[in-house]
């Protein structure tokens, strides 16, 4: 039993989570809108359709041996950032824990059954721009422009095979329809198209569709707390006491999301645990798939139907699987084939109630002095996570944020579905239903017993993550970001705006520094901003001191750290001159036309080299040359009253100045990741109830 000093007697639910650094998708793709318009379409996030990134048209890449920060904030409390749970004035309203978790393309490809040799990772392909998909589209300044008409053609779930099998979801005239005409667009997006191979290549596939089909078989847990839920027994690991007639979420197992560490083979690995309970971490590591074998039921003879593949899955332990004398069935236990080592395990920072990205600095986890500003957690990229002979893997980052209050304690199974009701009634007076109820005083308590230990779930897009060149072997890469969007406070809400990641960078001479972002061309045309409408670009020029809003020349920028080469580079982005108004114009009559394409000076240049698009996609690694401290700005969001996009690098021992001291913004945060399920609540102690053979 898990023993919490001070709890809150009931806890809201909505309790979201949001991936900041890497960019997080909560379900989002294309739509340019301020919020999402599916939140079916990958995966059961849980979180308000207002969170989440809009889709970059490439990956970020990063490097073997390099850290990646991995940054989140959580709306609800997250323990007391103490060991200690018996101080008063540092109660502990709340158990949290959040889980981190990697999938790989390759890791997805093995439970893709007979998908397998086709099987490909992707967040879903935004069509209808000129170069990217045919759209004949007009992008001058008075026309129609791509950057109104394009997008909303990814926000729709994957169908499933056998909808797709019926054969009427690939009208002809899908291939050829105009999607930057709005009509064209709402016919590629309804049901006649649902199966072209145009539209298909706009889906998120995450979990593969045979990942899907094994939980859809597969018994549910029985054994399980439900509460009061009518839990709906079709479609078995489907539906869970959060999601008692869940609907289908990309192809996401609804019962693996809810719990872990889970019983079943997955292929998510386990990066790290952030939990507000310590005392647990030496059972979540030593049931995480990355140490432990999963099983499950699997017909392995060669006379096997699809039949007896379909009763084999049904099984959800052992002495179902093989118990009744079935030689055609095998208890398969796999799983482990990862071979990683076991997940860390780390106190989590307090976050404060019913606020997003705050981090209270109360507890055991001292603070940090790199600007953080939320949770966070570093993790240090592996070479193994490339398969052998490979240069490269691509992947994504889940997180699971789990909470859970004293009324739900750590051993909960069935057998206590009855200790919590559904919006109980409680009189806290003097006497009987019989006294006045001024003296009895009754009470309803505002209590959803599907979310008393609930689970919200965020993803990064996709990223690859890449060997070292020859030339960057035996380096040091510090990976330099970007979190954020375009926008005012309210407009990003569940966002954040504009800023760097970290804001504060150390580094020594010698060092290379990878600055990259990928932002997107999908936000909505009305949010605030410079530059082309919709559109985020950054960059980075030296501004000499934190309180100063004027960037320095680079002529005047001989001590700076880089080299002026490098200095021109991260300041103009590589536009290219042709596409660009002459310098002349952009000083004088075309100064302001900040929603001009041409108009460089707004870096509305930017293009992909290979397709010629505009893109908010840009990769740069410049080298430290010399000590110092270069301060800079990105010269387009430094929008005075909506944001301030500022960051320092520093180089060797170097006395700061009092204005720059005062300039850094320094923020409290720790590692933070934990357990993103509920699966605590399903264990009894001194051992596992899943091998519950009296509960299924």
């Amino acid at each position: 039993m898990y023993g919490w000093v001070l709890a809150a007697l009931l806890f809201l639910a909505s309790a979201d989570v949001y991936f900041h650094a890497p960019r997080g998708a909560n379900d989002r793709c294309d739509e340019k809108s301020n919020n999402r318009n599916n939140d079916q379409r990958c995966w059961d996030s849980e979180n308000n359709a207002a969170g989440g990134y809009s889709i970059c048209e490439g990956e970020m890449q990063f490097y073997t041996d390099t850290v990646l920060r991995i940054e989140w904030y959580s709306q609800h409390n997250c323990g007391n950032g103490a060991k200690t749970k018996t101080d008063p004035l540092n109660p502990e309203l709340v158990f949290c824990a959040h889980v981190l978790q990697l999938g790989c393309e390759e890791d997805f490809r093995a439970f893709a059954g007979d998908e397998a040799p086709t099987y490909k990772l992707t967040d879903g392909i935004s069509l209808g721009r000129p170069g990217a998909d045919a759209a004949n589209v007009v992008d001058d300044n008075n026309g129609r422009s791509i950057y109104d008409t394009f997008g909303d053609t990814c926000t729709q779930t994957k169908p499933t095979t056998a909808t797709c099998d019926e054969g009427t979801h690939n009208d002809a005239s899908c291939a050829n329809l105009n999607l930057a005409d709005g009509g064209s667009r709402g016919t590629f997006n309804g049901a006649q198209c649902s199966c072209s191979p145009r539209k298909m290549q706009t889906y998120c596939y995450h979990e593969p569709e045979a990942f899907w089909l094994k939980c859809k078989a597969r018994d549910r847990n029985k054994g399980l707390f439900t509460a009061t839920q009518n839990v709906n027994n079709d479609n078995g690991a489907l539906r869970t006491r959060q999601e008692p007639n869940s609907q289908r979420y990309g192809f996401e197992c609804v019962e693996e999301r809810d719990y872990w560490p889970y019983w079943h083979p997955s292929p998510w690995r386990d990066l790290a645990v952030l939990t507000s309970d310590t005392s647990l971490c030496k059972f979540f590591q030593s049931e995480s798939q990355n140490v432990k074998d999963k099983c499950e039921c699997v017909c392995a003879d060669s006379t096997c139907t699809a039949d007896d593949k379909s009763t084999a899955m049904k099984a959800n332990q052992e002495i179902s699987c093989t118990g009744t004398g079935n030689t055609k069935n095998q208890w398969k236990c796999t799983g482990n084939s990862f071979n990683w080592k076991a997940p860390d395990c780390i106190l989590s920072n307090a976050q404060s109630d019913n606020m997003l990205g705050r981090i209270d600095t109360r507890g055991d986890n001292s603070e940090h002095s790199d600007g953080s500003r939320m949770a966070y957690y570093d993790w240090k990229i592996p070479e193994s996570i490339i398969p052998k002979g490979k240069d490269s893997t691509r992947c994504l980052i889940r997180i699971r944020y789990n909470i859970s209050n004293a009324e739900v304690l750590q051993d909960f199974d069935s057998k206590d579905n009855k200790k919590i009701s559904q919006n109980p009634v409680h009189t806290v007076g003097e006497g009987n239903s019989t006294k006045p109820v001024n003296e009895t005083i009754p009470l309803r308590m505002a209590i959803n017993t599907a979310q008393f230990g609930r689970t919200f779930e965020d993803r990064t897009y996709i990223f690859t993550i890449k060997q070292r060149p020859s030339e960057l072997k035996g380096k040091t890469i510090h990976n330099l970001n970007v979190r954020g969007k375009r926008g005012n406070i309210a407009q990003v809400r569940n966002c954040v705006e504009y800023d760097f990641l970290p804001i504060y960078l150390k580094a020594d001479v010698g060092d290379k520094v990878h600055f990259q972002w990928c932002l997107s061309d999908y936000n909505d045309n009305g949010n605030a901003g410079e530059g082309r409408a919709g559109t985020d670009r950054v960059n980075v020029i030296s501004i000499g001191t934190f309180n100063a809003n004027v960037v320095q020349a680079l002529n005047k920028t001989t001590t700076s750290i880089f080299s002026d080469d490098d200095l021109k580079a991260l300041a103009w982005l590589n536009q290219d001159p042709a596409n660009c108004y002459s310098t002349s114009d952009s000083l004088g009559s075309k100064s302001n036309a900040g929603n001009d394409p041409k108009s460089c000076h707004f870096l509305n240049g930017v293009r992909n080299p290979t397709t010629g698009l505009p893109t908010g996609y840009f990769s740069y690694i410049a080298t430290v040359i010399r000590g110092g401290v270069f301060q800079y700005i990105s010269s387009r969001n430094n929008n005075f009253t909506n944001r301030s996009q500022k960051a320092q690098i520093t180089v060797g021992t170097v006395n700061l100045s009092s204005g720059a001291i005062a300039g850094i913004v320094i923020g409290s945060v720790v590692g933070v990741a934990a357990i993103a399920g509920i699966a605590f609540l399903v264990y009894k102690k001194g051992g596992l109830s899943f091998s519950f053979s009296n509960k299924v």
